[in-house]
């Protein structure tokens, strides 16, 4: 018998349930291997949780196989369908969408095949140097008209379209923030995916990402909703996002059982 297996059984009897469930769980998180929406931990800021990671013996960073992750998001998912009738509505000759943490162009490649996409749209991905790479190779190799691909976040300044799908709480910025440092705000913004809670303030978490682990911040939705209309933008459209849930062991507060979705337009387009 493994000795952990031994130690378990002698060591069991003698802690309480809840001391051994979150050694369970802390134990199940850090040796867990491919996506398993699994998170741990609830902590006040990036910080905390970073530290807690490198107590364990792990450095706190996202990665995915983006390769992988292609595959499963050019399926169009439930959560999909408002963002391609808002795109749908607004996309119009020489469009500039800015694709904010958009891995290789997922979306870009699974809205194609819903939408027709207008002459001259300037499809831009901002993302992380590795996937940014990737995915200019692979639009080449798809021949994608319009689809290319920044390291640089102001590439959302002067943009029409600011879409940002799951991105969001792995920023320690919040979208305030990064919209405050804009000359020029995007008229539009759709978001995809984001985990909100409502009774408690916000918090950060740990979520294993099958290749990493990395802080994720869930905002509280009055909190969000309060800070994006005192950048000016009011909000048109809202869904829930059943196919994402969110859960924290030993936390039942931290539970979110859908994600959040938002089209939000910028007064000033208004006029």
């Amino acid at each position: 018998m493994e000795l952990a297996k031994m130690a378990a059984l002698v060591v069991k009897p003698m802690v309480p349930a809840s001391v051994w469930q979150w050694w369970r769980a802390d134990r199940h998180f850090f040796n867990a291997h491919g996506w398993q929406n699994l998170h741990l931990g609830k902590f006040s800021s990036f910080a905390e949780a970073n530290e807690f990671a490198r107590k364990r013996g792990v450095q706190s960073e996202y990665r995915l196989d983006h390769v992988e992750w292609a595959k499963i998001q050019t399926t169009i998912k439930a959560h999909d369908y408002p963002i391609l009738y808002w795109l749908g509505q607004l996309l119009d000759r020489n469009s500039v969408v800015c694709d904010f943490g958009g891995s290789v162009g997922v979306c870009y490649y699974a809205y194609q095949e819903r939408l027709q996409f207008p002459d001259g749209l300037s499809w831009v991905v901002c993302e992380l140097p590795e996937p940014a790479e990737l995915g200019a190779q692979l639009a080449i190799q798809r021949q994608a008209c319009g689809l290319s691909f920044t390291t640089d976040r102001t590439a959302m300044d002067g943009c029409q379209i600011l879409l940002a799908a799951g991105v969001l709480p792995f920023l320690e910025p919040r979208l305030a923030s990064l919209l405050d440092g804009l000359t020029h705000r995007p008229r539009h913004i759709l978001i995809n995916r984001l985990p909100l809670c409502s009774r408690i303030p916000a918090f950060v978490t740990l979520q294993n990402t099958g290749h990493s682990v990395t802080p994720m911040r869930i905002d509280n939705y009055s909190e969000f909703i309060a800070q994006m209309e005192q950048c000016g933008y009011e909000l048109i459209d809202s869904w829930k996002c059943f196919e994402n849930s969110l859960l924290v062991p030993q936390h039942p507060e931290c539970e979110v059982r859908h994600f959040h979705g938002f089209y939000l337009r910028y007064r000033e387009a208004v006029h």
